[in-house]
């Protein structure tokens, strides 16, 4: 039993221990769900049947999507059968990817442990990528590539946040929408390598062009024209408008945010695309504060988030606008990300804010020791050319008296209202932080199948 209590503590004491946590149950539950229904839901009809063409025919299906994230669902379907299963597996080990390299990014951009934690918690219960990575569609390949994309710029490996946005875009030509993010953050705040991102943008631009039909050809033994092949897939989506389309859930981009969707799946288990209302309530103050905070304060991690919320969403309203381009409430998906590094922005703030009385008296105290160092170093100095020139003018300088150190400072020194002050201030944090995360837990499991809570029309 002390054996397991020294692991259990070693493992608390890890520092991905709670990624470990919410991976795991993640994955645990995603298990459970993956059997059911044991029908194809919405457009699994297209891609499942698209993986049962590639393996039994080798015909192209669905071509106006490149064929990277449909070669990944017919390699699940492949490994373990043509069955529920099978064509689920593959979404959600790549919503463990999107889990994963949000943690990532999130240890990029510095944020606290605890900050980390909560913001990858919410990352991982939020109903529509939760729902994405439990049906065989395209969006969480390409989210998860995307986020793959985005650690790695922050992490200043250019090639490779290249190439991920590259494998994102094989999966669905949405995912050129990460290159304006990170195409704006670098312009504001880094403007460093430009030759290696230039270089690398035109190489993955190439192989994108190249690896459509190449994929392709693997899938089916036929050859096609590159640049045909990349007309049709920027063609074809803009012909799905509301002239010539109609669906029931169908929406505008700019719906998303002025409304609260909820398009439904399937009804038992109950799967429903519908974006958490603790995120989704955000999504504008969070866009609107961090790009004033990015702009005007040169806050770098709020620039990111406003970047990242705007080519994933103004550009679709924009591109909506123009081209009256059918979208659905699952488009939002990519979103989420930006809006929760937004939120985990304003907890740093919310625990700096608390943590102020404390840090201002440190501060204060350690200026306060500096100063009197420096005029007694002053003193000193004086007096001992004093000596020199008058008492003792023909012998050597006398040696320079030692440095003074300064005491360090330490909580205990902090007097006790203000300790009692920052208390009350992290605990009024904490609180906030606990009881918003609740919230986000409860409106999940509510909109989750796991519990069919949510009210939906079946009309």
């Amino acid at each position: 039993m002390s054996k397991f209590k020294e692991k259990f503590a070693r493992f608390r004491r890890w520092p991905h221990a709670w990624l470990a946590i919410i991976l795991v149950v993640s994955f645990i539950s995603h298990l459970g769900l993956l059997w059911f229904p044991n029908e194809m839901v919405l457009d699994e009809a297209y891609y499942v049947e698209a993986g049962r063409e590639y393996l039994q025919q080798g015909e192209l299906q669905q071509a106006e999507h490149p064929p990277l994230a449909k070669l990944f669902i017919t390699a699940g379907m492949q490994i373990f059968g043509d069955n529920p299963f099978g064509w689920r597996i593959m979404p959600a080990v790549f919503g463990l990817i999107t889990i994963f390299f949000f943690y990532l990014i999130c240890r990029e951009l510095k944020f606290s442990n605890l900050v980390t934690n909560v913001a990858t918690a919410m990352v991982a219960f939020e109903n529509s990528i939760y729902l994405m990575a439990s049906v065989a569609m395209l969006d969480i390949f390409t989210v998860a590539l995307m986020l793959g994309g985005f650690w790695a710029y922050l992490a200043r490996k250019y090639p490779a946040a290249v190439a991920l946005l590259a494998l994102a875009a094989l999966c669905k030509l949405t995912a050129i929408f990460g290159v304006t993010a990170i195409g704006l953050h670098w312009l504001f705040f880094r403007r460093d390598r430009a030759l290696t991102l230039a270089a690398s943008g035109l190489a993955a631009y190439v192989g994108v062009l190249l690896l459509i039909p190449g994929l392709e050809f693997i899938l089916t033994g036929e050859w096609s024209n590159p640049l045909e092949r990349a007309a049709t897939l920027v063609s074809v989506p803009t012909t799905i408008t509301f002239e010539n389309s109609t669906h029931p859930s169908a929406v505008h981009p700019w719906q998303w945010v002025l409304g609260y969707q909820v398009m439904p799946f399937w009804w038992s288990p109950q799967y429903i695309s519908a974006v958490n209302p603790t995120v989704w309530a955000l999504t504008i103050p969070v866009f609107i504060w961090t790009a004033w905070l990015g702009i005007r304060r040169k806050h770098e991690t709020a620039f990111f988030a406003a970047a990242w919320i705007f080519a994933t969403l103004i550009v679709w309203i924009v591109i909506g606008y123009i081209t009256d381009r059918i979208t659905y409430i699952f488009y939002f998906v990519p979103i989420v990300g930006g809006i929760v590094v937004g939120i985990a922005v304003f907890m740093e703030k919310a625990l700096e804010w608390a943590r102020r009385p404390s840090a201002q008296f440190l501060a204060t105290q350690i200026q306060a020791s500096a100063d009197a160092i420096d005029i007694e170093d002053l003193t000193l100095e004086t007096q001992a050319e004093v000596i020199e020139a008058e008492i003792l003018p023909d012998t050597e300088l006398i040696e320079e008296p030692p440095p003074v150190e300064i005491q360090a400072l330490t909580d205990e020194d902090i007097p006790e209202d203000i300790r009692l002050q920052t208390k009350k201030r992290l605990k009024l944090v904490y609180w906030g932080i606990g009881i918003f995360l609740a919230a986000h837990l409860l409106f999940f499991l509510a909109l989750s199948p796991f519990t069919g809570l949510w009210p939906v029309s079946q009309g």
